[in-house]
């Protein structure tokens, strides 16, 4: 939140240069700072960054243009780019306390304490009394468990600031930690008297009150709240909430009513209304509330999209597509008819009509290319199939018009996982987080995202927070011990399983967890006692399947697989997962005809995995049966369209078959499903160069799809570029990346081939002769050896 205190002595200083004699340069950049200070004042955040961008123009070195750049960020909720502009603002001026103080904050409400004492050192070493910096000392003494030295800071910074809002949170919290109920609320009653507005102050009286336990006393503090927040609907619903657990349901209804009467234009609040009634009155007394509105305001189209949802909540979806064709009738093309024929392909699409949903985007997109709802619906399916880069493209259009939208949001994350883009990933799901804070999902989400990428501790910090502030959500703590497992961290991981295991429900998988934990620290036979516990109760549950896959991993190292196998018989299972780990046991044990007809088990049974598909090639490839391993191939990538893995061994496996057309027609699906497979890149490029280089259309694909390489340090991606170039008569080009690939190394003989053959086309003939010997000497044998040895006899 814009702090209105800071601002406005800004605002003053920036008056004072106006009026003072400055150069029109400084005069300029004042008038701009002015301009921009008082539209922050009048919540006018984007004309305001018009302004101090434009001050920035000028001098780029001002802290303070930073600074308000990053009030701006952090009031219309971009922390991100809030705790950026901070910064810059402190690299312009070390000592700049208004930056100072922000990232000071961020760092304690990150848990990043030392971060945090470092820059308030930094403040008080150039302002020592300064208030709001031993407000920040006392918070932090707090979270270092110091409640004497806390309170000390905290009546510091009060004799100084007797309203400073930090230092009264942080003493009120350190008497209601010592029990001292009536001190509590008498220093916060103080200071919500001193700062009638704060919102920090109105939330900390609330929870007070409802940890007293005293409904009425959590009314008026929720009511003075609501006076400084009358659209606010987040709090709204949390006082509705506390009456319906009370039984009061007319209560909670009238909070939303009360709402609406206080913030009538609301049309959020309105909504709120119809899901609290939907909820906790029915689908009539729901139905009836849209249908007032609707004759209130019988322009207003979005409500037929309310009562549509309504329909397809409870299962009447007849109900809401007659509604929205009739919508998209009366709009036709008009805004409200295209968003009705979106609704209308989010029903379909939920009804498994894929083709119907194809059709009516792509009508939406035809007269909108850049209908939101339309680019999120075929987002996602292309996800569902596997088209990653095609989904971010959607959700990058999506994001440049709804920036917060959590759905698209989450879904890019999602992408940007499936193409290996870890460090855009977490970046948006951390901007996820920024913009729905409460959602336990979303941070656990960003945990696993950063344990992935190897940052522990910020994935640990993370999960800190939330199963403190979520202390029943069982998924932090299966992640947080997840987390810990992974660092060998035994004594958190015990902790968190521990708490796992007390919360309802949750017996199975603390007992899986624990098992984990058993086979890493050297107890395998405990740990295949958990994992047994966990599969028989449901093989077929992903958590079944998980503690199955262990327990042959357990079997294994102790090399028992015959005890894992007889396991496996016991449970009968008729599923795709048991067959297929029963096949690869067998394998294991050298029983390759068992292994063959477990994975033809696993194949019928489906299922929706790529392993028995991929297990029942290979075998049927080592065995010298290629053409039975490609149908099986091309059975998978039917039943898995989105698949890579599958359409990748398939590619390669025609390639090694000598079938390089049919090879090349799958690397080209692949790639137009997923550009930004190199590997696939890679192996497209070498085939034409290798078998289409007569086709100047294929080679110019080859060029298109192995530019990709230029900067490449992988010298088979080098060589690949280099050899399309050669094909395509480019000789410097060739040479030169021909020569860095052969640099770099290792060397095959068929880059010694693509060198040499390149050097010959220079006219670097004893050069060449060298590589093409290096490239058939005896035993040697790739695609061009023949071409090679002609080369070189020509020579």
């Amino acid at each position: 939140m814009v702090s209105k205190s800071v601002t406005l002595a800004s605002a003053l200083t920036i008056a004072v240069l106006v009026l003072g004699g400055c150069d029109n340069a400084q005069q300029r950049e004042a008038k701009y700072k002015a301009r921009g200070a008082g539209y922050i004042l009048d919540r006018k955040f984007d004309l305001a960054r018009v302004e101090f961008k434009n001050a920035a123009k000028i001098n780029p070195t001002d802290p303070d243009v930073y600074y308000h750049l990053g009030l701006i960020d952090e009031a219309q909720g971009d922390v991100t780019n809030a705790i950026a502009n901070f910064s810059r603002a402190e690299v312009q001026d070390r000592t700049f306390v208004p930056a100072l103080l922000k990232i000071a904050r961020y760092h304690l409400a990150a848990e990043q304490i030392e971060a945090s004492e470092r820059k308030v050192d930094t403040i008080l070493s150039v302002q020592p009394d300064n208030a709001d910096a031993h407000a920040l000392r006392a918070a932090q003494k707090m979270r270092r468990n110091d409640p004497v030295e806390s309170e000390r800071e905290a009546r510091f910074a009060l004799a100084r600031d007797p309203a400073n809002v930090g230092a009264i949170s942080v003493l009120t919290a350190l008497q209601v930690a010592r029990g001292e109920a009536a001190s509590a609320a008498a220093t916060l009653d103080s200071g919500i008297a001193r700062n009638p507005d704060e919102i920090a102050l109105l939330l900390m009286k609330i929870d007070m009150a409802r940890k007293a336990n005293d409904l009425q006393k959590v009314d008026a503090a929720f009511h003075s709240l609501f006076r400084v927040l009358p659209a606010e609907r987040v709090y709204r619903a949390d006082l509705a909430d506390i009456y319906l657990k009370a039984g009061r349901i007319d209560a909670a209804e009238a909070v939303w009513r009360e709402g609406i009467a206080a913030a009538p234009e609301s049309w959020g609040m309105k909504q709120d209304l119809i899901a609290f009634l939907d909820r906790n009155r029915g689908i009539e007394a729901a139905e009836a509330e849209i249908t007032r509105y609707i004759a209130a305001s019988p322009d207003q189209s979005e409500l037929y999209f309310w009562l549509a949802d309504l329909y397809i909540a409870h299962d009447a979806p007849d109900r809401a597509v007659h509604l929205l064709e009739k919508v998209a009738t009366t709009e036709k093309f008009e805004p409200q008819g295209l968003n009705a024929r979106a609704s209308l392909a989010r029903i379909q699409f939920a009804q498994g009509n894929r083709a119907v949903t194809e059709k009516l985007i792509a009508m939406i997109l035809e007269k909108n290319p850049t209908h939101p709802d339309a680019l999120f619906m075929r987002a996602g399916l292309n996800f569902d199939q596997g088209r990653y880069q095609n989904a971010v493209s959607d959700l990058n259009e999506v994001l440049r018009d709804r920036p917060r939208s959590p759905e698209a949001k989450q879904l890019l994350a999602e992408s940007l996982l499936r193409l290996g883009s870890l460090d855009r990933a977490a970046e948006v799901q951390a901007q996820l987080v920024d913009i729905v804070p409460q959602d336990n999902a979303a941070q656990v989400r960003l945990a696993q995202i950063l344990s992935a990428k190897g940052e522990t501790a910020r994935a640990r910090a993370t999960l800190d927070r939330v199963t403190r502030t979520n202390p029943d959500y069982p998924v932090g703590w299966e992640s947080l011990a997840r987390t810990a497992i992974t660092t060998q961290d035994w004594k958190t991981a015990e902790m968190a399983i521990a708490r796992l295991d007390g919360l309802a429900g949750q017996t199975l998988p603390a007992a899986f967890l624990r098992g984990e934990v058993e086979a890493a620290t050297g107890k395998p036979e405990s740990a295949i006692a958990r994992f047994a516990q966990v599969a028989t109760a449901d093989p077929a549950t992903p958590l079944g399947e998980r503690a199955l896959a262990a327990l042959v991993r357990a079997y294994a190292g102790l090399d028992r697989l015959a005890a894992a196998a007889t396991y496996l018989d016991s449970l009968n299972s008729k599923s795709s997962f048991v067959a297929n780990l029963r096949g690869e046991t067998d394998l294991a044990l050298g029983k390759r005809q068992a292994a063959e007809a477990e994975f033809e088990k696993a194949v019928g049974a489906g299922g929706g995995r790529p392993e028995p598909y991929l297990n029942l090639a290979q075998l049927r490839l080592n065995d010298h049966r290629g053409d039975q391993a490609i149908d099986v191939l091309r059975q998978g990538a039917a039943a898995l369209p989105g698949n890579d893995r599958i359409a990748l061994v398939l590619a390669d496996s025609l390639s090694q078959l000598g079938r390089p057309g049919e090879a090349i027609a799958v690397y080209t699906q692949v790639l137009e499903r997923n550009p930004s497979l190199d590997t696939a890149a890679n192996n497209l490029a070498a085939l034409i160069a290798d078998f289409q280089y007569a086709d100047p259309e294929a080679l110019r694909l080859a060029l298109r799809v192995a530019e990709r390489f230029q900067g490449a340090s992988d010298p088979a991606w080098i060589d690949t570029l280099g050899w399309v170039h050669y094909r395509l008569g480019n000789v410097p080009e060739a040479v030169s990346l021909l020569r860095r690939a052969v640099a770099v190394g290792p060397v095959s003989p068929q880059m010694r081939y693509h060198y040499g053959a390149a050097l010959i086309r220079a006219n670097m003939k004893e050069q060449a002769k060298l590589e093409l010997r290096a490239a058939t000497g005896p035993g040697q044998s790739f695609p061009g050896i023949e071409e090679a040895r002609q080369l070189l006899a020509s020579l």
